[in-house]
C-alpha cells in the first residue's frame, strides 16, 4: 500500500510538460485516413505492409507493427508491457516514442491512430524540408512515404484517465534513408500503477531506439527516469517537444541525432537562471540562482549533488564489469556487484569468476570496492558530505596502489555511468599491474584506516593514505593514491574543501568454489577537525601542483598534464611524447597542461574522432545531386548520382522527364531505376498506365470469396484483401503464371505441348511419352499406355517403372486376369464356405452365419473388442491370425474366455515368481508382484532405487544437462552428453528402458542415447524442423512435432514404421505430450493468429481443440499423471497454467513467468526453462509463491530449451498395446476407453499392409 500511495503522489505532483502545439502535429484521425488501434491494454496491430522500405540500423523492412504501449516494432508485435524491458537492451527492433504501460480500455482514455502516407505531397514535402533543415548533407532527401502514428490523450494502466498524454512519431523514408521525428504535445504522467507492483514496479517512461542486438541503441535524455517529464520541454532541434534522428541505413553505426541547426534544447541558454533551467535538476531537487548562474540542490531528506538525488535509508546496488591484467594474467570481463546499506554506511562488494591463481592474492585489493564506501558513507554530523553528495552518480576515479614490501604497483581506473532504469548504478573497472602473492590458507585481515578527500580544483578531489593488511597476523604496508573527477556546479559556494573518511570493520575473503572475491567495510564521513598541514605548514608546492595532507605532513603532486617532484612541475608535451589522444587524421597542438587535437583538412570532428568531410569523397568533390558511397570492389569511396540524375558523380545532370508531362491527376512521376527513365505511375488504389488511371473497385475481398489462383495468397492490402501471386509466379492473383511459363518461353520438350491447365500454362508430354514436360522420354509401360486388364492395377514398382498386376481374387499377368475360384484353390476364410453363385456362374466365398465380410475375410458380426473394450480387466484384446479377428484373451496367470477371467497360477499360488525384494499383493481381482519401497521394477525383477534415480534433464544448445531436484555443492549436476553442431530442442525419457530421446533441429533428426549419454544414435532422419517429442513407454512408440513440415508423426522407438498422423491445420506445432493410459495426445500450435492446444486419440482420430481462449504463444506441455491434468507454459501471456483432461478446472499456477519454453512435472512440482532469465524456475503444482530457481551445473548456462523428468519408476497405467504389440504387425496406437488401432506405416501400401495382417 505504501508504494501505491507514493506513486500516486508522484503521478500528480508535477504540472503538465507542454511542448509541440497540438495544431502543429501532422494531421491525424479517421478524417485523414487513419486506422484506429483497437482499444484495450497491451494491444498490437496486425502486421502492416509498407509500400517503400523503412531502414532501421542495418536492415530494411517492408512491414511494421504499432503497439499500444507507445512503441513501433519490426519483425514481430510486442504488445505486453514488462517492467524489466530496458532500452537499449530489449532484444527486439523497437522505436520507442513513449514506452510505458498505456491503457486505452475506457472511452475516456484516448485513441491510437496510424497510417502510411504516399499520396499527400504537401506532407511529404513538409517532412523533407524539416529533415534538410536539421541534418547536414541531406539536401537531396525527398520523402516518398511517411508512416504516422499518434497516441491521442492516452491514459495509463489500470484504466486510468485522470492524466493523459499526447505524442506522435513520423517515419520518413525515400527507400534508402529513413528519419524519425518525435513530437510531444504534453506529458502529464510517466509511470503506471504497475502490473507487478510492488514486487516489480514500472520504470518511468522510456524513449529511444533498440537495434535488437542488445548492443546498439540510443535513448533520449531523461529516459527511464523522472526526467522523462522533459520529453516535451527539451529538444535536439531547438524546438521544445521535437526530436529528430537518422535511423537507417546506418552502415553499422548507431542512430544519429540531428546535426544541423540543432543542439539539445533545455530552455534558453542565454538565460542561465532557474526560470528556464530548473528542468535540468533532478525531480527531487530544487534550483537555486546564483550570480551569474544556477545550481541544483537535493531537497531534504533526499541526498545527492542535485543532478542525482537518492532517498535516505534505501539500500543501493551497483553493477559493473571488471577487466584488465593482474600479475600477467587476464582478468574478465567479469561481474562486479555491490550492495550498500546506506543507513549505516556498510558496503559489500563481490567480484565473480576469479580463478584461484589470482583470487587469493586479490584479497589485498580492497581499494577496488573502497570507492563505494566513500560514495555512500554515513555522515556523522551536520555539514558532512559523502561522495554521492559531492559527485552524484557520474564520475571517473583513478587509483594507484603501491605495495612497499614487494614494490608491486597496480593501477585501477573506474568509470561511473549513473543509474539505469532499475535505479542501479553502473560502473566499469579497468585493472593493470602486479600485486603480492597470497597463498591458499593464509588469513587476510585489513586494519582500520582514515583518509582525507580534499578538493584540489573544481570537479576534482584527491586522497592519499597509507594502509596495512596482515597475512596470518604479519603486517604489510601499502599506499593508496586516488583522484576523483566529476562535473561540479561552478556557481555554488564551497563551504568546505576536505572531508575525513573513517573505514572500519574491514572484511575480505576468497571463495575458491564460487570463484568470488568478497570485500566488506563500514564507512563514516565527517569534516576535517584538525589543522590542515597544507595551510598551516606554509607549503611550497608548485603552482601547477596540488597539496595533499598525509597525517600531519603534506605531499606536493603535480597536476594532470605536468610532471616533476611537486615542488617544481613542468608541462608534459603530449604531442612529442606520444601521450596525446588525437585521431590518426588529426594534428596535435601542445598547450599548457594539456593539448589540443584538430582534424586534418578534408576531415571533420573534435580531433579525438575525425571523419572524412562528406563534401569530399576520396580525391573528389561530389556534385550536389550525388552522394558519396563506399565501393567495396575498389576499396575506396566514390561519388554516385542520386536517383533521377546521371553522370560520373562529380558531375550529374537530370534525366529528362519528358515522359511525365501528361501524368494523370491520380498518378506521380517516378524514376524507373531499371530502365533509367521517368514514367507516370498510378497512385495506390488506382490502375492504369499512369496517364490514364481509374480507381480499383473491390467488390468482395478474397477473404470472403476465395477466387485466388492455386499459386496465390489472399493478403490484406490497405484494408482490402487481394489475391497476390506467390514468388516465382506473375499475374493478377486470380490467374498466376510461372515466371518460366511455357506460353512466354517455349521450354517444352520436342515431344511435349504447352497446354493451359488448372489456371496456367504447363508443358505436358505427348501420348506415349512421360516426364515433366520439359524433358520427355518414350514410355512403353502401363502408366502411359493404360493397357492393364480391367481387373488389374498399374503399380509403381520403383525406378520409374510400372507393371500391371491383377487385383486380389484374380490371377494372370496383369494384361489378362481371370477370377481365382475357391473350388480350385482354398482362398476362403476359416469362417466362410465355397458355394456356387448362380448369377456370376462361378464359385465364391461366403461368410458363415454370425460373420460378415467378403468371404475371403470374415469377422464376427458382434462389435469386436478393439472397438469397444469389453474384455475382462485381466484380459487383453488381441488379433488372432487364425480367425482374422480380434478377441479377448485372458492374461498370463488367469483362465477363462476373455470376457470373464479368474485367477490361475499367480504369486499367491507360486510366491517364487516374485523377486526377493517384492511382495505378492492383491490388486483388484488379481495377485501381482510389487517391488518393495526403495526398489523399482515390475515385481518379478526389482532393482534398488535412490533419490539419484530421479532428476531433471534439459537441452542447452549442443549439450544435454542433468540437474538434481535439489542441487548442492556435492551434487551440482553435470553434462550428460555434447554433440558438436547439434541444437537439441525437445527431450523426453523412456522410463522403461531408461533412455533419452531428443530432437536436433540443426541436423533435422531425432537422437537416442542411454541416460548416462552412452550408445548415442540417430533414430529418425529427413525431418524439417523437429521440435517437441513425447515417448509412449507403454506402447513403445514416440510422437513428435515438425514446425517446418507442419506435421505430427509417430514411429516405433527404434525409428521404424514411421507414420504421419496430421499434416493439415498446423502452422507452428511445438510442444507435445501423451497420456498412454487414456489414449490421448496433446500438442501446442504457436499460430500467432490462432494459437491453440489440440487433443486427439493417439491413433490420430477424434481430433479436437483442447484450449483456445486466452492463449498467445503456447510452448511446452507436460502431463501431470497423478492429478490427470495437462499443464502448459505461454511465452506471450507469461503464464504457467493447468487444466483437467476433461476440459474442466483451468487455472493459472504462476502468472509472472518471463518466457517459459520447456515444461516438466513431478507429483508435486512444475519446472520450466525460461529464455529470458536463463534459469529453471519451479513452483508447487497447486500454485503459491515460486521456489528458488535451480542452480545450474558448470557449462549448463545460456539459452535453455526442452526439459524432462527422469523417474525412478514409470507412472502407473497400461493400455491395449502393452502386450504383444496389441497383436499388430506394425504400429499399435492406443485410443480412448482402452481401445487401439493397428496402423500402417507411410511407406507400406495399405492393401499390402492388410494382406500382411491376414497372414499373421
Amino acid at each position: 500500500m505504501g508504494t501505491v500511495q507514493l506513486l500516486l503522489v508522484f503521478l500528480c505532483s508535477f504540472s503538465a510538460s507542454l511542448g509541440v502545439p497540438r495544431e502543429d502535429l501532422y494531421p491525424f484521425g479517421p478524417s485523414n485516413g487513419d486506422k484506429v488501434l483497437r482499444k484495450g491494454d497491451d494491444v498490437s496491430s496486425k502486421e502492416i505492409p509498407l509500400d517503400i522500405d523503412i531502414g532501421f540500423f542495418n536492415k530494411r523492412h517492408r512491414s511494421i507493427f504499432v503497439n499500444s504501449n507507445g512503441h513501433l516494432s519490426f519483425v514481430t508485435e510486442l504488445p505486453r508491457h514488462k517492467s524489466d524491458l530496458i532500452l537499449p537492451r530489449i532484444g527486439y527492433e523497437v522505436i520507442a516514442v513513449f514506452l510505458a504501460d498505456i491503457d486505452t480500455t475506457t472511452d475516456e482514455s484516448g485513441n491510437i491512430y496510424y497510417r502510411k502516407e504516399v499520396a499527400n505531397q504537401q506532407l511529404l514535402n513538409r517532412a523533407s524540408r524539416s529533415i534538410q533543415q536539421h541534418f547536414k548533407n541531406v539536401n537531396n532527401f525527398r520523402a516518398k512515404m511517411l508512416f504516422i502514428a499518434t497516441w491521442d490523450r492516452v491514459g495509463y494502466y489500470d484504466r486510468q484517465h485522470d492524466l493523459v498524454n499526447t505524442f506522435q512519431v513520423v517515419l520518413a523514408t525515400d527507400g534508402r534513408d529513413t528519419f524519425a521525428l518525435f513530437h510531444y504535445v504534453d506529458i502529464n504522467w510517466i509511470q503506471s500503477w504497475g502490473k507487478n507492483a510492488p514486487l516489480a514496479p514500472d520504470v518511468p517512461a522510456q524513449a529511444g531506439f533498440d537495434a535488437g542486438d542488445k548492443r546498439r541503441g540510443l535513448t533520449l535524455p531523461g529516459s527511464a527516469t523522472k526526467g522523462a517529464t522533459n520529453f516535451a520541454l527539451w529538444s535536439n532541434v531547438n524546438s521544445p517537444g521535437v526530436w529528430m534522428f537518422h535511423i537507417g541505413f546506418t552502415n553499422g553505426d548507431n542512430v544519429k541525432a540531428a546535426d544541423a541547426n540543432s543542439g539539445q534544447d533545455k530552455g534558453d541558454k542565454a538565460d542561465n537562471t532557474c526560470a528556464s533551467q530548473a528542468s535540468t535538476c533532478h525531480s527531487d531537487a530544487q534550483c537555486i540562482d546564483y550570480n551569474p548562474g544556477f545550481c541544483c540542490k537535493c531537497v531534504a531528506p533526499f541526498f545527492g549533488n542535485g543532478k542525482d538525488c537518492l532517498e535516505p535509508g534505501v539500500p543501493q546496488r551497483v553493477n559493473g564489469i571488471v577487466t584488465g591484467t593482474i600479475n600477467g594474467q587476464q582478468v574478465g570481463p567479469t561481474d562486479l556487484h555491490s550492495y550498500i546499506v546506506t543507513s549505516d554506511g556498510r558496503a559489500y562488494t563481490a567480484v565473480s569468476r576469479i580463478p584461484p591463481s589470482i583470487g587469493y592474492s586479490m584479497q589485498s585489493l580492497a581499494p577496488v570496492g573502497g570507492i563505494l564506501g566513500w560514495l555512500f558513507a554515513k555522515p556523522e554530523r551536520p555539514g558532512s558530505k559523502n561522495g554521492y553528495m559531492v559527485a552524484g552518480g557520474r564520475m571517473n576515479r583513478t587509483v594507484t596502489v603501491r605495495f612497499q614490501s614487494t614494490g608491486d604497483v597496480l593501477t585501477v581506473r573506474q568509470h561511473f555511468e549513473g543509474h539505469n532504469a532499475l535505479n542501479y548504478m553502473q560502473m566499469q573497472t579497468y585493472i593493470n599491474g602486479t600485486i603480492p602473492e597470497i597463498q591458499e590458507g593464509q588469513k587476510v585481515t585489513i586494519d582500520d584506516y582514515n583518509e582525507e578527500f580534499r578538493r584540489i580544483s573544481a570537479g576534482q578531489m584527491r586522497s592519499y593514505s597509507d594502509r596495512v593488511y596482515r597475512l596470518d597476523g604479519v603486517a604489510y604496508r601499502y599506499s593508496v593514491d586516488q583522484t576523483v573527477v566529476y562535473e561540479a556546479c561552478e556557481y555554488e559556494p564551497q563551504d568546505t574543501d576536505s572531508m575525513k573518511l573513517g573505514v572500519s570493520r574491514n572484511f575480505v575473503v576468497y571463495d575458491p568454489k564460487e570463484m568470488i572475491v568478497r570485500y566488506a567495510l563500514t564507512n563514516r564521513v565527517s569534516p576535517m577537525a584538525s589543522s590542515d598541514p597544507c595551510v598551516s605548514s606554509g607549503q611550497i608546492c608548485d603552482e601547477n601542483a596540488a597539496c595533499t595532507p598525509v597525517g600531519q605532513q603534506y605531499q606536493c603532486r603535480c597536476k594532470n598534464g605536468y610532471q616533476g617532484n611537486g615542488i617544481t612541475c613542468e608541462d608534459i608535451d603530449e604531442c612529442a611524447t606520444g601521450r596525446d589522444t588525437c585521431h590518426p587524421n588529426a594534428r596535435c597542438y601542445n598547450t599548457d597542461g594539456g593539448h589540443e587535437c584538430r582534424c586534418e583538412a578534408g576531415y571533420v570532428g573534435d580531433g579525438r574522432n575525425c571523419q572524412r568531410d562528406v563534401l569530399t569523397c576520396g580525391a573528389y568533390r561530389c556534385d550536389p545531386n550525388a552522394r558519396c558511397v563506399y565501393d567495396s570492389d575498389l576499396g575506396a569511396p566514390k561519388c554516385e548520382c542520386t536517383s533521377g540524375f546521371s553522370g560520373t558523380g562529380v558531375q550529374c545532370t537530370r534525366i529528362a522527364e519528358i515522359n511525365c508531362q501528361n501524368c494523370h491527376v491520380h498518378a506521380q512521376c517516378i524514376f524507373d531505376v531499371s530502365g533509367l527513365f521517368h514514367r507516370c505511375q498510378c497512385h495506390e488504389g488506382y490502375t492504369g498506365d499512369g496517364k490514364d488511371c481509374t480507381r480499383i473497385q473491390y467488390e468482395i475481398g478474397c477473404n470472403v470469396v476465395n477466387n485466388c489462383d492455386i499459386n496465390a495468397q489472399c493478403v490484406p492490402v490497405e484494408g482490402v484483401y487481394q489475391c497476390r501471386c506467390n514468388q516465382g509466379y506473375y499475374g493478377d492473383g486470380q490467374r498466376c503464371l510461372p515466371s518460366n511459363d511455357c506460353s512466354v518461353v517455349n521450354n517444352c520438350d520436342v515431344n511435349a505441348q504447352c497446354l493451359y491447365e488448372n489456371g496456367r500454362y504447363q508443358c505436358r508430354c505427348n501420348s506415349g511419352y512421360r516426364g515433366d514436360g520439359q524433358t520427355c522420354q518414350q514410355a512403353n509401360d502401363c502408366s502411359v499406355l493404360s493397357n492393364c486388364h480391367p481387373n488389374a492395377r498399374c503399380i509403381d514398382v520403383g525406378g520409374g517403372s510400372y507393371q500391371c498386376r491383377c487385383a486380389l481374387g484374380y490371377g494372370g499377368d496383369g494384361y489378362t486376369c481371370t477370377p481365382e475360384q475357391c473350388n480350385v484353390i482354398d482362398i476362403c476364410d476359416r469362417n466362410a464356405q465355397c458355394v456356387p453363385d448362380a448369377i456370376l456362374r462361378r464359385y465364391v466365398c461366403q461368410c458363415r452365419e454370425g460373420y460378415t465380410g467378403n468371404g475371403r475375410t470374415c469377422t464376427p458380426s458382434v462389435m469386436p473388442c478393439n472397438q469397444v473394450n469389453n474384455c475382462d480387466p485381466n484380459a487383453d484384446c488381441l488379433y488372432e491370425s487364425s480367425t482374422g479377428a480380434y478377441r479377448c484373451i485372458c492374461r498370463q496367470g488367469y483362465e477363462g474366455d476373455g470376457y470373464a477371467c479368474r485367477p490361475g497360477a499367480n504369486c499367491r499360488n507360486n510366491p517364487n515368481i516374485c523377486d526377493p525384494n517384492a511382495a505378492c499383493t492383491l490388486a483388484g481381482s488379481d495377485y501381482v508382484c510389487l517391488c518393495n519401497r526403495g526398489y523399482r521394477g515390475d515385481g518379478k525383477r526389482c532393482y534398488a532405487s535412490s533419490a539419484a534415480d530421479s532428476y531433471l534433464l534439459y537441452t542447452q544448445g549442443m549439450s544435454i544437462m542433468q540437474v538434481p531436484f535439489n542441487p548442492s555443492q556435492r551434487e551440482p549436476g553435470k553434462q550428460v552428453l555434447l554433440i558438436p553442431g547439434q541444437t537439441a530442442i525437445g527431450i523426453d525419457v523412456d522410463c522403461y528402458e531408461r533412455s533419452i530421446y531428443w530432437t536436433d533441429v540443426s541436423n533435422r533428426v531425432i537422437r537416442q542415447a542411454r541416460l548416462d549419454g552412452s550408445d548415442q544414435k540417430i533414430v529418425i532422419k529427413d525431418l524439417g524442423s523437429p521440435e517437441g517429442v513425447a515417448v509412449d513407454w507403454v506402447s513403445r512408440n514416440m510422437y513428435w512435432s515438425d514446425s517446418a513440415l507442419d506435421r505430427i508423426e509417430v514411429a516405433r522407438l527404434d525409428g521404424s514404421y514411421r507414420k504421419t498422423l496430421f499434416k493439415t491445420g498446423l502452422v507452428n506445432p511445438r510442444g507435445i505430450a501423451v497420456d498412454p493410459a487414456r489414449g490421448n495426445m496433446y500438442w501446442a500450435d504457436w499460430n500467432r493468429r490462432e494459437p491453440k492446444i489440440e487433443v486427439a486419440n493417439m491413433d490420430g482420430t477424434n481430433r479436437r481443440i483442447f484450449v483456445q481462449d486466452n492463449l498467445l504463444l503456447p510452448n511446452g506441455l507436460t502431463m501431470d499423471y497423478s492429478s490427470q491434468q495437462l499443464c502448459w507454459g505461454d511465452a506471450g501471456t507469461q503464464r504457467v497454467e493447468c487444466m483437467r483432461i476433461d476440459g474442466v478446472g483451468r487455472r493459472t499456477i504462476y502468472g509472472l513467468a518471463s518466457y517459459p519454453f520447456g515444461l516438466a512435472s513431478t507429483d508435486t512440482t512444475i519446472y520450466w526453462t525460461d529464455w529470458e532469465t536463463k534459469t529453471i524456475p519451479n513452483i508447487d503444482k497447486n500454485g503459491g509463491r515460486p521456489n528458488e530457481a535451480l542452480s545450474l551445473p558448470v557449462g549448463g548456462n545460456g539459452k535453455l530449451y526442452g526439459i524432462s523428468v527422469v523417474r525412478n519408476q514409470c507412472p502407473a497405467g497400461s493400455n491395449a498395446c502393452a502386450r504383444n504389440n496389441g497383436g499388430c504387425r506394425f504400429l499399435c496406437l492406443p485410443t480412448q476407453y482402452g481401445g487401439h488401432t493397428c496402423a500402417c506405416p507411410d511407406n507400406v501400401d495399405e492393401n499390402e499392409c492388410n494382406e500382411l495382417l491376414l497372414k499373421l
